[in-house]
């Protein structure tokens, strides 16, 4: 069964995605189909979610919308400009840190852990390109 309100939520979540995005980041993202978007996250290896408190800003589903649109974006300016758009304050974005199973730590500005989101959503992939020289394949 499907439920209404988190599947609005979500759909709420994704549409603000995209009035704030340039062109580049939609054209990445017009690369993937919604369902990919929609698929839920891996767990953690004890296969409990890390967080167990709710979250009182965007809920699990948002969470994962975003990190997925994430790994698609051309650059890290990209993915740096989408966290900001979305005026995500510390505690959302400490939840998508561990969620990609980054540390966290209290020290750490919202300015930081963008950086760290950013460098483990799209890092690997953009690092590979690079040595492969392939960089403006995508």
């Amino acid at each position: 069964m499907v439920d209404k309100a988190k599947l609005a939520k979500l759909l709420r979540i994704l549409a603000q995605i995209v009035d704030s995005s340039s062109d580049d980041e939609l054209a990445a993202l017009e690369r993937y189909s919604v369902s990919k978007l929609m698929t839920p996250s891996s767990t953690s290896k004890s296969g409990k979610n890390k967080s167990t408190e709710s979250s009182k800003n965007l809920d699990s589903t948002n969470i994962s919308a975003i990190i997925e649109s994430m790994r698609h974006l051309p650059s890290r300016d990209a993915g740096v400009s989408l966290l900001e758009r979305q005026k995500l304050n510390k505690r959302t974005l400490e939840q998508i840190a561990r969620r990609l199973d980054l540390p966290v730590m209290r020290e750490d500005t919202a300015g930081r852990l963008i950086q760290k989101i950013v460098e483990a959503t799209l890092g690997p992939r953009l690092n590979s390109e690079a040595i492969r020289g392939d960089a403006g394949a995508r």
